[in-house]
């Protein structure tokens, strides 16, 4: 499955950047990771933080909450990291990313027609805005939906373009959707 291509988990952390600590995301929301949004202190104490190569108290980890979401956003990930933050390793960081995806995959096959029968590179690039927008923002994307159902990822190429992503990551995306476009159509029934 195109999901267990770690070059897919690669690619997701370099357009949204892979930060070990808590940090304040742009809309406000203790994040961690790939993009993790921690709403509630719970969320963060669920995790396996380690404070300089051990485990990290509870109160540790609460501790650091408190002090990153009071510094607020607006700041680049690295003014939220202290001596004593506390840090996920790689391998979580990926299991997170991983169990999201999934779940994007799963709302993107139930709610968007045309994803489950669509190329392994098409599939990328709707998770990949999924990713970025949420489904539901993705789901605005009245033409490229459309087109989907049509199997025309030419014209999906054409309308992926996002707000807010750097060009690169827009690039990719219509990529993916040209890619698919030059693969042989294959017939389900």
């Amino acid at each position: 499955m195109y999901l267990d291509d770690s070059a897919a988990l690669l690619r997701t952390a370099g357009f949204e950047g892979s930060v070990p600590y808590l940090y304040v995301d742009t809309v406000g929301v203790v994040t961690v990771g790939v993009g993790h949004a921690l709403f509630r202190l719970d969320d963060a104490l669920a995790l396996p933080f380690a404070v300089m190569g051990r485990k990290a108290t509870m109160s540790e980890i609460a501790a650091d909450y408190a002090r990153v979401r009071a510094l607020g956003r607006g700041k680049a990930a690295a003014a939220y990291r202290c001596s004593t933050s506390p840090v996920l390793d790689a391998g979580t960081i990926d299991g997170l990313l991983r169990v999201k995806l999934e779940g994007f995959d799963k709302a993107l096959r139930a709610r968007l027609p045309g994803y489950g029968v669509a190329p392994d590179v098409a599939k990328l690039a709707l998770l990949d805005m999924a990713y970025n927008l949420g489904v539901d923002g993705l789901l605005k994307y009245q033409h490229l939906c459309a087109a989907l159902v049509q199997r025309d990822y030419r014209l999906c190429a054409a309308s992926c373009h996002r707000l807010g992503p750097g060009e690169a990551r827009n690039v990719w995306t219509a990529t993916q959707f040209l890619k698919a476009a030059a693969l042989p159509v294959v017939v389900v029934h």
